[in-house]
């Protein structure tokens, strides 16, 4: 039996509310249903150091499994953990106000038409309770996922919007700087979301704390699989803690870019409209991706400019500029000065001078670029040495090198190839960060330097997050990803990436593709919900999912002109997790802030103490215009 200690300090109070199978920290007990009325009961005082009792996960106080409970057909060989809930009150200082919330760590089974229950998924649910002890049904309710696919919520719950978060600087492009071992530092967080919304992390089926029963992988390790059980999730979710009339919000980082497009769609069908969906890091088409067309050469390159122009390889950033090579562009939070965690952050860089080079790049790719990749074999010589030549003064890697590629510089071989000379290979999610190359004569990737970056303190901060502070008591070890065959797309092996789109829409006709493409799925959730709000977000150093090809997947929804102002770009001078910078994290907090206002309705508004201030979307959208076409 794990006991837990009440602690009182100046800025947090912890004390146990519930843990139980029916969410009584959310405003129900025992046998009642979530939103009845009820006498509230205020957690009892104690002094510290006394030991507070708490059952574990999947034994008193929860429900029985239903696979234990009954003789479906469909249940597991292997039955799945009971449904378990544990909730802690918090009181704590988020940007200057206090604010008391429960945090609730939960399962909750989701089935599929072969198998239930399916999954045992965990989710993190933090829920503010303005009056100090109840919640408040007409907030906002955010469900935040990352992507994989197959991931667990940890980046999103550390690193972002949560009422913790990890404490480090800038990433350094200097592989020296940045010690990737413990200890590491979890602060509270000045810019967490929670004032605006409350917020659902969730895991994956098979990820994090998330179990998964053996006969569902087939169905839930699929696209269309894995956005059923995200939907009825979220119905059980707002059936269980009475939120069925809140505001609702969708957060998906990377893949989850592409579940929240589908989702969008998706849930309507269960009676569910969402008021906004936030896309970071997007993915929408894979084609243009993984696949070699000139389109991908195309969306690439603005990012190639953007890294190059970092590292002082390209156009103005070569005089300096915006990040040397030991700068890193985002000033560090004053609050994490001193704190152990990832060091490495530099002085603040010229913004300016970054978004004017991605500028010349945007204009060159969809100019120049285009034209000359689109005349292929028959394109001149002396084109071709002229674009090559434009091309490295804006991407940082040498004319011979561009035309020996034939123009086409693939995304591993332009991050082994810009710092070559240094011995360095610049990261896929991150091109300011750099680390040592074992093999610079090869194209072949050697790591992913940023991923060894920050997996380590993600990893370790996530168990002592959720195990040590909030109490969870699962025996299971926390996986990062689902344990799936990533060369596999067997069902039940691997990942199947087959997607079934909406029917009637200008870029497809109800058919099912061997990749994810949801761009029928995003504009069609658009028209049949006009007021949807969809806040497109990206780091301007993303090789992951680069931003030039986000902008031309949205441009290509065939969206009606009024719809069209439905959604919103912003940017940031980051990459792929753009809130592992501090002060784009405060960005990003402060773009969220005016897009929850704008989905509001009419009359939204962003508060500034007692001043609020009308807001429409236009005025979030960070996207230049369009130059005039030059039909001469």
């Amino acid at each position: 039996m794990r006991s837990w200690t009440s602690r009182d300090t100046a800025s947090r109070r912890w004390s146990i509310v519930s843990s139980t199978g029916d969410c009584q920290g959310q405003g129900a007990t025992a046998g009642q249903p979530a939103g009845a009325a009820q006498t509230a009961q205020p957690p009892q005082r104690r002094e510290p150091g006394q030991p507070v009792e708490s059952p574990q996960p999947g034994t008193a106080g929860s429900p029985a499994s239903p696979s234990s409970a009954t003789t479906d057909p469909r249940a597991p060989k292997r039955p799945l953990p009971a449904p378990t809930s544990h909730t802690t009150r918090h009181t704590q200082d988020i940007n200057g106000e206090q604010w008391t919330y429960d945090a609730t760590l939960a399962t909750l089974h989701v089935e599929t038409k072969k198998v239930a229950p399916a999954s045992s998924v965990f989710h993190a649910d933090f829920i503010a309770l303005p009056d100090g002890a109840h919640p408040d049904p007409t907030r906002p309710v955010t469900f935040l996922f990352n992507g994989g696919p197959g991931s667990a919520s940890t980046f999103l719950l550390l690193g972002s919007l949560g009422p913790r978060r990890i404490s480090w600087q800038d990433p350094a492009p200097d592989p020296t700087a940045a010690p990737t071992a413990a200890p590491y530092g979890l602060i509270d967080n000045p810019q967490s979301l929670l004032p605006k919304s409350d917020l659902v992390f969730i895991d994956a089926p098979g990820a994090g704390f998330s179990e998964i029963a053996e006969e569902a992988k087939a169905e839930l390790w699929s696209v269309d699989g894995d956005v059923a059980a995200f939907v009825q999730f979220i119905q059980r979710w707002l059936s269980a803690n009475g939120r069925w009339n809140s505001p609702k919000y969708v957060f998906g980082e990377s893949y989850g870019t592409v579940r929240g497009s589908v989702l969008s769609y998706a849930l309507l069908d269960a009676g569910i409209a969402l008021n906004g969906l936030v896309l970071l890091s997007d993915i929408l088409d894979y084609g243009h991706i993984v696949g070699t067309d000139d389109q991908a050469y195309i969306g690439y390159f603005p990012t190639y400019a953007a890294i190059a122009h970092y590292h002082g390889r390209a156009g103005s950033g070569a005089s300096g500029g915006f990040g040397t090579s030991v700068g890193s562009g985002i000033p560090a939070d004053e609050g994490d000065a001193g704190a152990p965690g990832i060091a490495g952050a530099g002085p603040v860089a010229d913004l300016a001078a970054l978004r004017a080079h991605v500028q010349e790049a945007r204009e060159f790719a969809d100019g120049a670029l285009r034209q000359a990749l689109s005349r292929g074999d028959r394109l001149a010589r002396s084109d071709a040495q002229a674009v090559a030549r434009r091309y490295a003064e804006l991407a940082g890697v040498s004319p011979e090198y561009v035309l020996r590629s034939d123009l086409r510089v693939l995304d591993p071989r332009f991050r082994k190839e810009l710092l070559r000379d240094r011995g360095l290979v610049v990261g896929r999610y991150d091109g300011r960060v750099s680390g040592f190359d074992l093999d610079a004569a090869s194209d072949d990737e050697t790591f992913v330097s940023d991923d060894a970056f920050i997996s380590p303190a993600y990893g370790a901060l996530v168990n002592t997050y959720l195990r040590d502070e909030l109490g969870w008591t699962g025996t299971q070890e926390r996986r990062a990803f689902s344990e799936m065959d990533w060369e596999s797309t067997e069902p039940g092996k691997g990942w199947v990436w087959q997607h079934k789109q909406p029917g009637h829409t200008k870029t497809m006709w109800d058919q099912t593709l061997t990749y994810p493409q949801v761009m029928p799925d995003l504009a069609s959730a658009l028209v049949r919900n006009p007021r949807l709000k969809v806040l497109v977000a990206n780091g301007y150093f993303d090789l992951a999912t680069p931003f030039f090809q986000t902008e031309y997947d949205i441009d290509h929804l065939g969206l009606p002109a009024p719809l069209r102002s439905n959604i919103a770009f912003i940017y940031y001078p980051a990459g792929h997790m753009v809130y592992t910078s501090p002060g784009c994290l405060e960005k990003l907090v402060g773009d969220l802030r005016v897009f929850y206002a704008a989905g509001a309705g009419a009359g939204g508004a962003v508060g500034t103490g007692t001043a609020t201030v009308p807001v429409d979307l236009s005025d979030l959208d960070e996207r230049p215009e369009l130059p005039p076409l030059d039909l001469g």
